[in-house]
């Protein structure tokens, strides 16, 4: 008996190491088994990914959104995802609020769907300073990360993800629901297998309908359908087509080198919840000309729990994007435009108010390397109805090159680089009511002590005329002579801010930037009798901070608004350079779109519709409250009307220098070679639709 126990026992220890010893052969050899090697790596490239979350802020302009993700997710996503995050930022998690902040990804599970693909389910944990000391969290937000590796010896890297709601829904229910609503598409899950892309509320009854990835499609196009949770689980969505049948219905973007197909979900505060699918078709001859655009709009009815074509809402979004995206185009040479040609050579600077046009000629032309070829020393008052002369003057210098005219009502303002230094060292006002010429801080005070070898000049920097004022920021500079030789250095005085009344002289000091670090660099005149200007400072770690001022004469207050803050161009915090229209509205580029939006709000912007030419918006468009113009690289002019959203491209225009604007006027120098220079002033009013 006793040996048949043993006998017995000895077969079932043989049947249990076999087992075991086939478990762990079975675990060595299976694809889809984690490796201890592989989950270390994954794991560590999922927490690592979750701790950057909170570096990448969903409130900020799309601009700042993208190189946000590009900057900070580069590291931990594959490329094409990383494309696909930044031409859709609603796919991408991230910060919204300064607080709660997304602190990290804690992992649940990890399961392998084959030898190249660890599929990873986690939530989003948000914290606040509270939970930081006190322990807990803020919430919480399911996730489900798809992380791949393509080759053999290279690292894993997030290629998918999704979160939200339904970001644990079962994969394999999914594609059965798909499957019985489409049962004559055989290629659903053909890329995978089908997920929940987003979440997101399209009905407005505050239950997030799933936006599924079908995946179907090639490279460049995606394929969804929306699907409404009901009694507990997913169902796809029906819609009701411009003919009447409803059926289940699935949905695309993508682009091409002739097509493009958005989606957009919208809720306009109005009633309206729907979904947008909007085909813009390009020109096959220029292929960054859009010829038309084609919009379905599908409206949610509670009575019916459709989604049904709407031809109003259709007509009306597809209004709206030709509006953004299709300027009228006009030629420049059909307008009514009025041209003043000079009886001198050259032209250097123009400015244009109520009808008169004001500017800087003389004689000699632009040469590179060749500062003094222009001697621009004459300033000149046209009407620019008639063409006739009103005013005529000139500094008394051998040489003097003017810039910076502005000309209002009652004044005309600019500056004067003289010899020696070729500095802007003069700064002059003309009365309109007397035409008598004044020149400003002509024995300015900067209190320091020099030697006998030095001279201080007042360097006028930035110069602005606003009412009977004229704002002045003014720097010393030492000219030091040593020998035969002249050198050239910062004065001691530093940069100032200054107002000076034109009418009696009398000089208020607004700002003393208060570090050598601080510079300002533009000036704005703004609605009542205000001013802005804008500074930079670099700050102790490095970083440059931008701020705006706003300053007004009633209160004598400032108030600054900063901008951003960045180390260097590439720092995804830098909105680059901007410009400030008299209702303090800020104008840069985001997401290579030149958008506007609210100084202390950059967040909330709209698009102008037009693609940022290069990195210097200051040097290329400016704005009134009507009206923002912009010179495009080929001398076209895009005009975007603020009143009525009405965009136009002039065509044709030939624009080669800064175009200055006042209301609806603007005004342009158009440079000659062989022939005199010209100045170009046309009203915009009169590009209005009829």
């Amino acid at each position: 008996m006793n040996k048949r126990f043993l006998i017995a026992a000895a077969i079932v220890l043989l049947v249990v190491v076999v087992f075991v010893a086939g478990f762990f052969f079975w675990n060595s050899i299976n694809p889809n088994t984690i490796k201890k090697d592989e989950k270390a790596e994954v794991t560590a490239l999922v927490e690592n990914f979750g701790s950057k979350l909170k570096e990448v802020r969903l409130s900020d302009p799309e601009e700042m959104v993208s190189q946000e993700i590009k900057q900070v997710y580069t590291p931990f996503v594959s490329s094409n995802f990383l494309l696909d995050l930044i031409n859709d930022l609603s796919k991408a998690p991230g910060g919204v609020a300064s607080s709660p902040w997304p602190e990290k990804i804690e992992i649940i599970s990890m399961e392998k769907l084959d030898s190249h693909t660890i599929q990873v389910k986690g939530k989003i944990v948000y914290m606040t300073s509270v939970e930081m000391t006190q322990g807990g969290n803020a919430g919480e937000t399911p996730i489900m990360l798809w992380v791949r590796n393509y080759n053999a010896n290279g690292a894993w890297l997030i290629d998918q993800l999704s979160f939200g709601d339904y970001a644990f829904y079962d994969g394999k229910e999914l594609y059965n629901i798909l499957k019985n609503a489409f049962p004559n598409m055989s290629i659903i899950g053909g890329r995978g297998e089908p997920f929940v892309a987003q979440s997101i509320d399209i009905t407005g009854d505050y239950i997030p309908e799933a936006i599924v990835d079908m995946q179907i499609g090639g490279a460049y196009t995606e394929y969804y359908t929306v699907c409404r949770f009901v009694n507990g689980k997913l169902e796809v969505a029906q819609f009701k087509d411009k003919n009447g049948n409803v059926s289940t219905m699935f949905i695309y973007e993508g682009a091409s080198v002739q097509h493009e197909v958005k989606l957009s979900f919208i809720n306009d505060g109005k009633g309206n919840h729907a979904i947008y699918q909007y085909t813009i078709n390009k020109s096959t001859s220029d292929p960054k000309v859009i010829s038309t655009i084609t919009v379905e709009a599908y409206k949610w009815n509670e009575a019916t729990k459709l989604f049904e074509y709407n031809e109003e809402l259709s007509i009306e979004f597809e209004q709206e994007e030709e509006k953004l995206l299709m300027p009228k185009i006009v030629a420049f040479s059909s307008l009514k435009y009025k041209e003043i040609r000079s009886s001198f050579p050259i032209i250097t600077s123009v400015s244009a108010f109520n009808g008169k046009v004001a500017f800087a000629t003389g004689t000699g032309k632009i040469i590179v390397n060749d500062f003094k070829a222009a001697n621009t020393n004459h300033l000149v008052i046209y009407d620019a109805q008639s063409g006739k002369l009103e005013y005529s003057t000139s500094i008394d210098k051998s040489w003097a090159r003017i810039s910076g005219v502005q000309i209002n009502d009652n004044w005309v303002l600019f500056e004067a680089m003289e010899d020696p230094g070729e500095i802007p060292s003069e700064c002059f006002a003309i009365n309109r009511k007397t035409n008598g010429l004044i020149k400003l801080l002509p024995d300015y005070n900067w209190g320091e002590k020099v030697s006998p070898d030095t001279t201080v000049f007042t360097v006028f920097n930035r110069t602005l005329l606003q009412g009977d004022y004229a704002y002045l920021v003014i720097m010393s500079e030492d000219m030091v002579a040593s020998g035969d030789s002249t050198v050239f250095r910062g004065g001691v005085g530093g940069t100032r801010f200054i107002r000076v009344n034109l009418k009696d002289g009398k000089q208020d000091s607004i700002f003393t930037p208060p570090v050598q670090s601080f510079s300002i660099s533009q000036l704005w005149a703004l609605d009542n009798d205000s001013v802005a200007f804008g500074t930079s400072e670099v700050m102790a770690n490095g970083d440059i901070k931008d701020q705006v001022y706003f300053y007004s004469p009633s209160t004598t207050t400032l108030k600054p608004i900063v901008i951003d803050q960045w180390k260097d161009s590439s720092d995804p915090r830098s909105i680059g350079s901007y410009t400030i229209t008299p209702d303090k509205r800020i104008i840069y580029s985001s997401n290579n779109k030149i958008v506007i939006a609210p100084v202390a709000t950059l967040g909330a912007s709209t698009e102008v519709g037009i693609a940022a030419s290069h990195d210097y918006i200051s040097d290329y468009i400016v704005a009134s409250n009507n009206y923002i113009v912009a010179r495009l690289d080929n001398g076209d002019i895009f005009v975007f009307n603020r009143k009525t959203g009405e965009r136009t491209l002039i065509k044709g225009a030939k624009v080669k220098d800064t175009i200055t604007i006042n209301a609806d006027e603007i005004s342009f120098i158009n440079r000659q070679e062989k022939t005199n220079d010209s100045v170009v002033y046309l009203d915009l009013k009169g590009l209005s639709r009829p």
